[in-house]
């Protein structure tokens, strides 16, 4: 069962040439990449909306990730980075908000894939704290 109180929430944006309908196929690609990684497994779940009349079922509309400001950033800010950097994944935002003490929220794109600046925007986002370099998220 994931911590809301910890949890981080992933939501998938397109960018503005990026088709809408390969969202939920995204979706689960980079649940499953997260999933591939022993220390994120447990941590990690799709997060679906009730369907509306006449769907058979919800569409995804956010992934979960329960993690605190410990090594499992670092992780996660690996696994992050190499989804976006794919080709496959570069029409893709990925917008983070953590819910703790207020919403606070960043966002990830293929242009900003570089682990050391994912992983200082995850820990200003649990923590609440900014950078050493006097930024911080949104």
């Amino acid at each position: 069962m994931i911590d809301v109180w910890n949890s981080m929430y992933l939501m998938l944006r397109p960018e503005s040439d990026h088709p809408q309908d390969r969202i939920e196929s995204q979706y689960e690609s980079l649940h499953d990449w997260l999933a591939t990684e022993p220390t994120l497994r447990p941590m990690v779940a799709l997060k679906k909306r009730s369907p509306q009349h006449g769907e058979l079922g919800g569409l995804t509309e956010a992934l979960s990730i329960a993690v605190t400001p410990g090594g499992a950033i670092t992780v996660l800010a690996g696994a992050l980075g190499v989804w976006l950097a794919r080709a496959t994944n570069r029409g893709v935002r990925i917008e983070i908000r953590q819910q703790r003490n207020g919403t606070r929220t960043v966002l990830l794109n293929a242009r900003n894939t570089k682990t050391e600046a994912i992983e200082r925007m995850l820990r200003e986002l649990t923590t609440g704290k900014q950078g050493d370099d006097g930024t911080s998220s949104r």
